[in-house]
């Protein structure tokens, strides 16, 4: 019997953990100005074959290249933007999971799945040009 409640003991420690885990640890970002308006280039990173492991840690969640997710030098982690990608005129909603894109030159980073949807799996070089604006909340 004392098995059975020290089982139900870490098995309650457990899920404790679990949705803590899933608590943000960051209040959610401030929208973005309605006017917010951004062009330049943006680039990818991961492959459906990358050898990157997923869930590497992020500032504010997991790296993953199958997540819609983006990194840009100034808008705040769990900004929204949506990417419009103005060679094909393909879009998406990406949301900004932490700070990057230093590359001169290139606005912002692209997860995997991004980049997929935006149809820049055969960009040359692996950019493209796109053009940033809020997400409609």
């Amino acid at each position: 019997m004392a098995t059975a409640s020290r089982a139900a003991q870490w098995a309650a420690a457990a899920a404790a953990l679990a949705l803590a885990a899933c608590v943000p640890l960051t209040p959610p970002a401030e929208p973005l100005p309605i006017d917010y308006f951004e062009e330049g280039r943006a680039t990818y990173y991961g492959s459906p074959t990358s050898e990157e492991p997923n869930g590497r840690a992020a500032a504010t969640r997991e790296w993953d290249p199958g997540l819609i997710t983006g990194s840009h030098r100034t808008l705040p982690p769990g900004s929204c933007v949506l990417v419009t990608n103005l060679e094909n005129g393909f879009d998406t909603r990406v949301h900004i999971s932490e700070r990057g894109a230093f590359t001169p030159g290139v606005i912002i980073d692209l997860s995997w799945a991004a980049a997929r949807k935006l149809g820049m799996q055969n960009a040359r070089n692996g950019l493209a040009r796109v053009r940033l604006t809020p997400c409609e909340q």
